[in-house]
């Protein structure tokens, strides 16, 4: 069983015979057949599989050789689509599939802004278009926006393409539905008919659940689209109908998605605790759209911090004295100590977790806890550049800096006047940060 190269009208141009070196086989048997300032696209059962000028990658095309001759019963056949190129250079196939391949952004966009290219030169067009995924198509002038198959092309790598085209191209279901399933938000740009056809609105949501924002006001009421929509994108749940948004099931997809989707559920259901618990679990900061009666519940709290530290700004003040909570918070959220009660950021075992997660919350302790080696020493360990919350007394002592500027260079400038003329500190700030010159010139150990 073999594999046949033929045209459409029957004549046969050679055939594969082995899985070596299959992409040359085949230019072997085709090119030779071809007359000059033609080109080739290959059809398998009927779908295009490799277009000579126009792919730019033959994997796909070995793959699937490779796949139907592993599976051979009969001889299969693949059909050579011939047709003409226009090239003013008058290049053989190859030199001009060479030139095309090798433009680089200044030749693109040179060429995209001529106002004499026309759609026979669709293969210069395809290639600027597939080379800078179709940014330089808003170039192209009006003729070429208007042609489908160049629209085509184009929406399918980059979707905004759609808003520079025609409105009666705007209005093609196969364009458009091209459009957001590489984009969903490319929907903004369709015509008002499709936006109200239910195949392309459900494509634009499960590509982008935004896209439910551009979609005719039934589909914001229908459960499928808007269910697909959260679960792709849970805040898209803004966009459902009054009706979804008490949707249990919805609400549940929703926040699991993103938690912060508790901001657009209905007022019954933000009561139900368990839908609270889920989005806070999911996303701390979902917190600050409980009501009020549940932000009162510890456990609730304490799996906020977990997840997002920074809610301690926003706890009741018993919270942000309670030791377990803040603990939580500064154990994620280094920096989450600047929320909690003064009492506890003069707790050395919780501002040394602080520090150890971010170096810079040092910032937040108290001034006792600013002049603590220990404390310090974590703090500049973790970011040197916390040396600067420091007390005098430690910004002159040489272990710490030295653990610091080996953190981070930059933060030698934040040593004593003294350390900053150590030859061992300033060499360990150069090993770090590399840039002699703009460090010294930044403390002023050279002349301005």
């Amino acid at each position: 069983m073999s594999i046949l190269i033929c045209s459409l009208n029957g004549e046969c141009y050679g055939k594969i015979n082995t899985l070596l070196n299959i992409f040359d086989q085949l230019l072997n048997a085709i090119i030779p057949n071809l007359k000059p300032k033609t080109t080739f696209y290959i059809l398998s059962n009927e779908k295009n599989i490799y277009n000579y000028l126009k792919d730019t990658n033959t994997i796909n095309l070995e793959n699937h050789i490779t796949n139907i001759y592993n599976n051979l019963i009969n001889d299969h056949i693949l059909h050579v689509i011939i047709e003409d190129y226009h090239d003013n250079e008058n290049r053989s196939l190859k030199e001009y599939n060479h030139y095309l391949k090798n433009l680089n952004y200044d030749n693109c966009y040179e060429i995209a802004i001529r106002t004499d290219l026309t759609i026979r030169d669709k293969y210069l067009i395809f290639n600027i278009i597939n080379n800078y995924e179709g940014r330089l198509f808003s170039l192209l002038n009006n003729d070429l926006k208007r042609d489908k198959e160049i629209v085509l092309e184009a929406v399918k790598r980059y979707s905004y393409a759609l808003a520079c085209t025609s409105k009666e191209l705007k209005n093609d279901k196969e364009i458009v539905l091209a459009a957001v399933n590489n984009c969903g938000y490319a929907l903004i740009h369709a015509s008002k008919k499709l936006k109200k056809d239910k195949e392309i609105v459900l494509a634009a949501v499960n590509q982008n659940g935004q896209a439910l924002k551009y979609a005719s006001n039934k589909f914001k009421k229908n459960r499928k689209i808007v269910l697909a929509a959260v679960k792709q994108y849970g805040d898209a749940l803004e966009y459902a109908s009054e009706e979804l948004k008490g949707d249990e099931e919805i609400v549940l997809a929703a926040i699991n998605q993103n938690g912060s989707a508790l901001c657009w559920i209905s007022e019954d259901l933000k009561k139900d605790r368990n839908i609270v618990f889920t989005a806070v679990n999911n996303n701390g900061s979902a917190f600050t759209y409980a009501p009020e009666q549940l932000k009162e519940d510890k456990k609730l709290v304490l799996a906020a911090v977990k997840q997002y530290g920074y809610v301690l700004k926003e706890v009741a003040t018993k919270f942000k004295e309670d030791r377990e909570i803040v603990l939580a918070a500064v154990t994620y959220t280094g920096n989450s100590l600047e929320y909690a009660s003064e009492k506890l950021q003069k707790d050395i075992e919780i501002v040394l977790v602080a520090v150890k997660q971010d170096g810079n919350s040092l910032k937040y302790a108290s001034t006792e806890l600013q002049k603590n080696r220990e404390v310090v020493l974590a703090a500049v360990s973790q970011n040197g550049n916390s040396l600067k919350y420091a007390s005098e007394e430690l910004l002159e002592d040489k272990e710490i800096v030295l653990v610091a500027v080996s953190q981070n260079g930059n933060s030698l400038k934040y040593a004593s006047e003294k350390l900053k003329k150590d030859r061992e500190i300033v060499l360990a700030a150069v090993n770090q940060d590399g840039d002699l010159f703009g460090l010294l010139f930044s403390i002023n150990l050279i002349e301005k």
